[in-house]
């Protein structure tokens, strides 16, 4: 009984431990909503907003992103944290980004950065058709 529970307290720490990682480990994506669309090309520009209302065409939220952009001895700002968010937004089929927050970030005693949340949105017109 007490082998069992040694294991168990083993696994759980490895497993506590992996989340902490995970968790330190931005940008991060999660998918939202039944639709999946297929991971969009590097070269295909990605639109940020700094609100839902400067689009002016239809279009769907996919994705929830968040980055960290934090180094030391330097200052880091959301153009930093900017190349992260298009990359997710991609791999999720969003061509668009709407910023939602940014708070601040350290790194040691010297470093500051930001931290962005933002939704991926994949614009409806602005989608490269086959054959376009």
């Amino acid at each position: 009984m007490h082998r069992r529970s040694h294991a168990r307290g083993r696994l759980g720490a490895l497993l506590l431990s992996g989340v902490l990682l995970r968790g330190c480990a931005d940008p991060t994506v999660h998918p939202v909503g039944m639709a999946r669309y297929d991971e969009l090309p590097p070269e295909t520009e990605v639109r940020v907003f700094k609100s839902e209302k400067e689009i002016d065409e239809p279009y769907t939220v996919v994705g929830l992103l968040r980055e960290t952009a934090v180094r030391t001895r330097t200052t880091m700002t959301l153009q930093d944290a900017l190349p992260g968010l298009e990359e997710k937004a991609r791999s999720v089929g969003a061509n668009g980004i709407i910023i939602d927050s940014t708070d601040m970030a350290t790194a040691g005693v010297s470093g500051l950065g930001v931290t962005v949340s933002a939704r991926a949105v994949r614009l409806v017109e602005s989608v490269p058709r086959p054959g376009r």
